[in-house]
């Protein structure tokens, strides 16, 4: 079929084809840089944020933790104040957590959970380890058996934060793997669309010599015969 073409229409196809590559390889390009703006602003908005203020609020929590145990330890009101003080960066941070993971909704309902239990331990460590700085006969078996508890309470959300920032890293690693492949078809994309533009132009390049260049170079040789004297009158020209 495209032996039966005229020379214009084989050209005009191959510019067509040209034409639609190029446009095909801008698209590409469009999805693509659009693909990683919106992976990118999603970690300098949301993961980055995010992944700094937890490690904030598990500093705060450990700091928490350390003053309420000085303050039964040392019966140091001044500790006690200092454990409160710590509660109220780890509820600033986790609260700022949350806020910044507000588009990443699964993250989001973890730190909200997170937030919940941060919440209650943190009354109950005010309530109980108050109580048993203004005991006056000491702390009684009840007292201790509830400052056991929070142990466990504790360890266990020191572990939930543990692994919920294990997750903010999955996350954050799993959109620059995505901005990385992006990265890739765009190559990819490129590449290919500079071998197919080798071809056509090639592909053009040989149309224009077989079916122009070359007919008019032979047409130009009979005509220098005839002039000169040596040509064949009676022979057909092909153009």
């Amino acid at each position: 079929m495209f032996g039966q073409m005229k020379i214009k229409t084989r050209i005009l196809c191959i510019l067509a084809l040209l034409t639609g590559g190029y446009l095909l390889l801008v698209a590409m390009v469009q999805l693509s840089a659009t693909a990683t703006h919106s992976r990118m602003s999603q970690i300098s908005s949301s993961l980055f944020p995010a992944a700094l203020r937890m490690q904030e609020a598990e500093a705060a929590f450990e700091r928490m933790k350390k003053h309420y145990g000085d303050a039964v330890v040392l019966q140091d009101t001044a500790a006690l104040k200092g454990g409160e003080k710590d509660a109220e960066a780890t509820a600033a941070a986790l609260d700022s957590v949350k806020a910044s993971l507000a588009s990443s909704p699964e993250l989001s309902q973890q730190a909200d959970s997170l937030l919940a239990q941060f919440s209650s331990i943190r009354s109950r460590d005010r309530d109980t380890y108050g109580a048993i700085l203004a005991a006056t006969g000491g702390p009684s078996d009840e007292m201790m058996a509830q400052v056991g508890a929070l142990g466990k309470d504790n360890k266990a959300l020191t572990d939930a934060m543990v692994q919920f920032d294990k997750a903010i890293s999955a996350s954050f690693q799993t959109q620059l793997d995505a901005v990385d492949t992006w990265s890739v078809r765009s190559r990819a994309a490129g590449f290919i669309m500079l071998i197919f533009a080798v071809l056509s132009c090639t592909a053009a390049w040989w149309v224009v010599q077989s079916k122009v260049v070359l007919p008019l170079r032979i047409l130009a040789s009979h005509l220098q015969d005839i002039a000169e004297g040596e040509g064949d009158l009676t022979r057909r020209l092909r153009i």
